[in-house]
């Protein structure tokens, strides 16, 4: 899983999901997000290993490209009870994030499984906790 900002421009867009090798995009609408589309669009053909478009929100679907589906449809189609594999390697990743770009291009940071439940020591200015144990 990885966010990206969609305020980055469509070239950084791009070197982002290729470096990250996108398998599934879930994105706002061309409803929702005209200007988000706009960038999004011409990047999407440019991943090889992109399997699935998803969007969120309202939108004409014949105003999408061929192949983009309804998020709300694919969740739908999902067994009622998820199913979850176990983790056999806490060291293995489990997100990506990426770096503002102020400095040139975004770089990327991945994070593991065993990282991320860390994130609940913070301290309280970061996250708002009411407590913080270092």
């Amino acid at each position: 899983m990885a966010a990206v900002n969609h305020f980055l421009e469509s070239a950084q867009i791009a070197d982002l999901l290729q470096a990250l090798d996108a398998r599934v995009v879930v994105t706002a609408s061309p409803a929702e997000a005209p200007a988000l589309w706009a960038k999004l669009g011409p990047v999407l053909a440019g991943l090889p290993g992109l399997r699935e478009t998803l969007w969120v929100g309202a939108a004409d679907p014949a105003a999408l490209p061929p192949g983009v589906r309804r998020f709300d449809d694919v969740l739908a189609a999902q067994p009622a009870e998820p199913v979850f594999e176990a983790l056999r390697d806490p060291a293995a990743l489990a997100a990506c994030f990426h770096t503002g770009g102020t400095t040139g291009t975004p770089k990327i940071a991945q994070l593991s499984h065993r990282v991320l439940p860390a994130g609940r020591g913070c301290p309280p200015s970061t996250r708002g906790c009411s407590t913080w144990r270092p």
